[in-house]
């Protein structure tokens, strides 16, 4: 068994009793400091962008290790990958962690007294020292994405996901919007959500914050902070900030849809032990936006297309003594449409549809968009909608 590089370049083989600890992990054999000597072996390849390369067959199957939300470590066949054979310890232990319990759960909006816990507490053996692994959720909090449900939830609360025309928002004044929004929420520690919250992300603001998140964290409990800005994506271990540069990250990326930048991200900051000082970025949540000034949040690049022709659109009906907003619904579940135009007399729905989606069951009050395809169609029959005399 060996690590590689992300060009197949093999790093270095595991000597037998790594391969032995290994395959008892695979086994779920492991316990007490034998379960953290294998968690520090595939957490070390997992910081470092590496994959491991299995010796049960030729040719040999690829795996990269993922961390769920639960913080355990599991391995992950590489996609269009060869299989293992059937007897391979690494091979039963992908096909048991593969189940239903590991897909994407709906996200979650968070309202007055919710319980906000993006990392769990430390929990201390009798030694006084903190488990190995520490960026999972915390199990109370009942919401197994709570970085992006946060994130969704301040954009909705600062309605940010409603453009309207008539009212012309700085850039400064949407980021004001969202601390206003994180004011009216407290973290699970006890501390204000406000008070924890940075709308700027650098290393330097991250050292900063933690600075003050750790003075104001009642004694005995886990201090978390948040970053929250503009980005231009994400990759395997770290954050591309959009003014150059990057953060690396330890924990994993909850995305809203796709990662077309430019993104507004909500990381975590919080320390990886207890009593430690130190802070690093733990998870990170995002959400493409419509433009780096801008921060209606889109699913991706086709979208964000459509997106920014209707706000031209908007405008132009606003110029004909028509008042439109346009909204993104972020909790509706998956029966809502996509977009929402709203005047003060009539509303409109858009399904955005892609080529060889079945849009003949439309809904009445509701217009099919395409996406990567002339939307000119569409937008005659909006202006239709709302200059037409009531």
């Amino acid at each position: 068994m060996w690590i590689i590089d992300r060009s197949g370049r093999q790093v270095r083989s595991f000597n037998e009793t790594e391969v032995d600890l290994l395959e008892r992990f695979a086994n779920d054999e492991l316990v007490g400091k034998s379960v953290e000597l294998a968690n520090a072996i595939l957490r070390r390849v997992r910081q470092d962008n590496q994959w491991l390369r299995c010796a049960c067959t030729k040719p040999n199957p690829v795996m990269h290790i993922a961390l769920l939300e639960s913080g355990r470590f599991v391995l992950r066949n590489n996609p269009g990958g060869d299989d293992h054979v059937s007897h391979c310890p690494f091979g039963k232990s992908i096909s048991r962690s593969a189940g239903p319990g590991d897909t994407r759960a709906k996200i979650t909006r968070f309202n007055m007294g919710s319980v906000i816990a993006p990392h769990g507490e430390f929990h201390a053996d009798n030694k006084g020292e903190g488990d190995g692994d520490t960026m999972a959720p915390a199990q109370r909090s009942g919401v197994r994405y709570p970085t992006l449900s946060l994130l969704l939830t301040l954009l909705d609360d600062a309605q940010l996901n409603t453009y309207n025309p008539a009212v012309k928002v700085s850039l400064s004044e949407q980021f004001q919007r969202l601390r206003d929004a994180a004011s009216r929420y407290a973290l699970a520690n006890g501390s204000s959500l406000a008070g924890a919250l940075d709308t700027m992300m650098s290393t330097g603001r991250m050292i900063a914050l933690g600075k003050r998140v750790v003075d104001t964290v009642p004694k005995g409990k886990r201090a978390v902070g948040f970053l929250l800005d503009r980005i231009e994506g994400t990759e395997a271990r770290s954050v591309r900030l959009l003014k150059g540069g990057k953060m690396d990250l330890q924990g994993h990326v909850e995305r809203f849809a796709s990662n077309d930048g430019p993104l507004l991200a909500l990381a975590t900051i919080t320390p990886q032990k207890p009593f430690s000082k130190f802070f690093v970025v733990g998870h990170v949540a995002t959400a493409a936006i419509a433009s780096p000034n801008l921060l209606f949040p889109v699913t991706g690049q086709a979208e964000r297309t459509v997106v920014l022709e209707l706000i031209k659109l908007v405008h132009w009906l606003e110029a004909k003594g028509e008042v439109v907003q346009l909204q993104k619904p972020l909790f509706d579940g998956d029966n809502s449409p996509d977009l929402i135009l709203r005047s003060r007399t009539k509303v409109l729905q858009l399904i955005l549809s892609r080529v060889g989606d079945n849009t003949s069951e439309a809904p009445a009050n509701t217009v099919v968009v395409p996406l990567g395809d002339d939307i000119q169609p569409a937008k005659k029959k909006i202006i239709a909608t709302f200059l037409r005399s009531s």
